[in-house]
């Protein structure tokens, strides 16, 4: 009797440690099953945040492609007088006190023909004029990339890295001017105060960082340091263009020196901008340029930001690379 008694013990206690161990590898399998769930959900956060970004700077690209413009009547064009389209107006006597044209005698460095840009003021009428041709920014196909270098608390140097992929506005030229057709193009339009004018916008809060930690920490203190909600956009105006033929043996591109009006952060430089212009397609160009710029010569501070725990001092200069693609806002037969 006493040894049966003591087999129902044993197997009393082996019920309640193997019912002990079930519930304890049960209670971690939950946990960590439940752990994951978080994970999972938040990725599925971030995703959803992502994708509604992504659809924001679609819907947002297409509304700048078909809705920027330059002013109709404010914008002056630079052009060298004698190379005026037959159908462009004359030029008044005198500029209207109520308006302010940038005009600068300095030579761009590394012009084309190391003549100075001497801009003159012309005003163009509102609405189409024959004497221009006119493209649009393309819906697709332009970025903006915005480099530079942060120092840690440490001493190394660590660079990063934004991107956009909005770039709105139009460039008008004299329409003898055949940027698809060089060979048709008279040589005396070339060279110098080539007549053409151009504004172009980006949405600051369509650039983003491309760092894999902290970018979102990244994208805030950049909008919060350029004032987005204040000056919620890049914008340039040409002033003054140099135009080149470079024929290469598979085709050629255009060089181009040129200066125009920068405004950052409600703070407008007048820029010198190089680069180069190809016909990509029969009624679409792209347009290439890179430049140098302080961020503190337009009041932007130079932020300190802490990501992964290491301490993150910004560096003054960056450097800006655009790609811009424009096409014909009238296209030809042959690109129909």
């Amino acid at each position: 009797m006493a040894t049966l008694k003591r087999y129902v013990i044993l197997l009393a206690a082996m019920a309640l440690a193997s019912t002990v161990t079930y519930l304890f590898v049960s209670n971690h399998f939950y946990r960590q099953r439940a752990a994951s769930l978080g994970s999972e959900l938040a990725q599925a956060a971030n995703d959803k945040v992502r994708l509604e970004a992504e659809l924001a700077a679609a819907l947002e690209q297409v509304r700048a492609a078909r809705t920027l413009r330059p002013p109709p009547v404010t914008s002056p064009v630079v052009t060298n007088s004698l190379r005026l389209p037959s159908a462009a107006p004359r030029v008044p006597p005198a500029v209207p006190r109520d308006r302010e044209v940038v005009s600068t005698a300095a030579s761009v460095p590394g012009a084309l023909h190391g003549s100075d840009l001497a801009p003159q003021a012309v005003f163009l009428p509102a609405g189409p004029d024959p004497g221009w041709v006119r493209y649009i920014a393309s819906a697709t196909g332009s970025v903006c990339t915005i480099e530079g270098k942060a120092v840690a608390s440490k001493g190394e140097s660590r660079s990063w890295r934004m991107v956009g992929k909005i770039i709105g506005g139009s460039l008008d030229l004299d329409a003898r001017l055949n940027l698809h057709e060089p060979a048709a193009t008279p040589a005396n339009l070339l060279g110098t105060n080539v007549a053409a004018r151009a504004e172009v916008q980006i949405p600051l809060r369509s650039i983003k960082s491309q760092a894999a930690v902290g970018a979102s920490i990244m994208d805030r203190t950049m909008m919060k340091a350029m004032n987005a909600q204040t000056y919620p956009t890049i914008h340039y105006r040409l002033t003054g263009l140099n135009l080149e033929w470079e024929q290469k043996t598979t085709g050629g591109r255009w060089l181009f020196s040129s200066r125009g009006e920068l405004g950052i952060n409600g703070v407008t430089i007048d820029e010198p901008w190089s680069g180069i212009i190809e016909p990509v397609a029969p009624d679409r160009l792209r347009i290439s340029a890179m430049q140098p710029l302080r961020m503190t010569e337009f009041n932007i501070p130079l932020s300190t930001q802490t990501v992964g725990g290491v301490t993150l001092q910004a560096q003054d200069w960056v450097t800006v690379h655009l790609t811009w693609m424009v096409e014909r806002e009238n296209p030809t037969t042959a690109a129909r």
